[in-house]
């Protein structure tokens, strides 16, 4: 079931959430089966949390996401298989994160902390992870990260704290270099030797473009003292949507791209949104792994998501399906996962079904929090999944604002942030090469109108 939901959460973009009025997420709970397949009852609460907030802070809830942008001030959190936990956070002016604290058992003697520190431009520029050990603070890790004027990231580093001498110790380092435009030209990878004390060129990526899409991405080593090949990617587009990403591994016997390495096929409904996804196997008959099906409501939200297997006897076979529901504001309120039956065509409810619910509440104006109005701004991210170094934003709002746009990964943290001056059209390119495999939500927040878009990066 982990890995099923894994693979939910790498999704293709959601819909623009247009709300009406401001809500925020309140609590959630987790269901499982009760084992009996002909009775559709979910009985075993396995995990639930309620949040409390303060102010105008959001509590937003992403389609396919647990946790996402969850600005509360507390959460209490009951689950059979992680613990019962506190967690608090605090914020700086600007409602940036700048500290999560983590009580575990509801016992001080377990406990965590992470802390954020951004730039003047409001990208995260650390995150330090903390144990609290013999009634003190101990860090244990420290990402850095370092941006240019247009808040693409020039060197990302991971840090281990060094117990012995109290200090940091180097780990890994990635740089990265582009065009003129903005695109990613290269990022290269390094070790850090502690024997010499030097950093140590590991791997290097060389992208290609062609009229703003990527075509190639060069994977190469380095191995005794020169760079080798290993492997590269190949994407194919109709216009700005990608069609198809397959990779091919360097045969060093025949100094060729020789090794066909798998890769997926895309398809796209009429609006543009991901509609299947064919994976690839390694072989050299290219016979598909499994096949992921979308299915869209009158809104493009996601209401139903498939996922099938290529069986030996040459037939797809059901393995997991998604049900999403949604409320009148665009919130996801229940999220429903069942198995594929014996026989591959249907559809049953087992031990690994699951029923997720969340729980909203539409904030008034005692609590300070203004209302968003029901103009739409309708925005479009390109090329999707965002498996290549560039990912293009368009926008068109209904009402002329100046707005923030902001990026999250899946833990609620801003990645990116800026503000952009009065517009109707919008349209912009981000570098997402410098963000690791996953899913990230992209954010505009204008003064009558709000938006929230989820992707991927492969």
């Amino acid at each position: 079931m982990k890995k099923l939901i894994t693979a939910l959460l790498i999704l293709i973009a959601c819909s623009a959430l247009a709300q009406k009025t401001l809500t925020r997420c309140i609590g959630f709970s987790v269901y499982y089966h009760d084992y009996n397949p002909n009775n559709p009852l979910f009985t075993r609460l396995t995990d639930s949390a309620v949040y409390k907030y303060s102010g105008a802070r959001p509590g937003e809830i992403i389609p396919f996401s647990n946790y996402i942008n969850l600005k509360f001030d507390q959460q209490i959190r009951q689950s059979t298989t992680e613990g019962n936990t506190i967690t608090l956070q605090s914020f700086d002016k600007k409602d940036n994160v700048i500290q999560g604290l983590v009580i575990y058992q509801n016992t001080f003697d377990s406990i965590s902390k992470v802390e954020f520190t951004y730039t003047a431009n409001n990208d995260t520029a650390s995150i330090v992870k903390y144990k609290y050990q013999n009634k003190n603070w101990v860090p244990y890790t420290r990402e850095v990260k370092n941006y240019n004027t247009a808040h693409s990231i020039l060197s990302y580093s991971f840090e281990n704290w060094n117990t012995t001498s109290n200090t940091w110790r180097y780990y890994t380092v990635d740089s990265f270099i582009y065009d003129l435009s903005g695109q990613l030209q290269e990022k290269r990878s390094y070790i850090w030797d502690n024997i010499n004390n030097q950093w140590l060129a590991s791997a290097k990526s060389i992208n290609t473009y062609n009229n703003g899409n990527l075509t190639e991405t060069l994977q190469e080593y380095f191995y005794n003292g020169a760079w080798m090949k290993y492997s590269k990617m190949i994407y194919g587009y109709t216009g700005t949507l990608l069609d198809s990403a397959i990779s091919y591994g360097w045969d060093s016997s025949t100094n060729n791209w020789s090794k066909f390495g798998g890769g997926n096929i895309y398809t796209y409904n009429s609006n543009h949104l991901l509609e299947t996804r064919l994976e690839i196997n390694n072989n050299a008959h290219r016979d598909s792994v499994f096949r992921l099906t979308y299915i869209y409501d009158t809104a493009n939200n996601i209401i139903k998501y498939t996922q099938e297997d290529h069986t030996l006897r040459n037939k797809w076979r059901n393995t997991s399906k998604f049900d999403i529901t949604y409320d009148q504001y665009g919130n996801q309120t229940e999220l429903t996962i069942l198995s594929g039956d014996s026989s591959g065509t249907g559809w049953q409810y087992d031990a690994a079904s699951v029923k997720v619910r969340y729980y909203f509440k539409v904030i008034d104006s005692t609590e300070s929090v203004r209302t968003i109005a029901s103009n739409r701004v309708d925005v479009n991210l390109f090329p999707l999944p965002a498996s290549g170094e560039i990912m293009n934003i368009y926008a068109k709002w209904e009402t002329p604002q100046s707005f923030r746009v902001i990026i999250y990964d899946m833990q609620g943290r801003t990645i990116q942030c800026w503000d952009e001056p009065s517009c109707s059209i919008y349209t912009h390119s981000i570098n997402v090469g410098n963000l690791h495999p996953g899913s990230y939500i992209l954010k505009l927040q204008g003064h009558s109108e709000q938006a929230l878009k989820q992707f991927i990066v492969q």
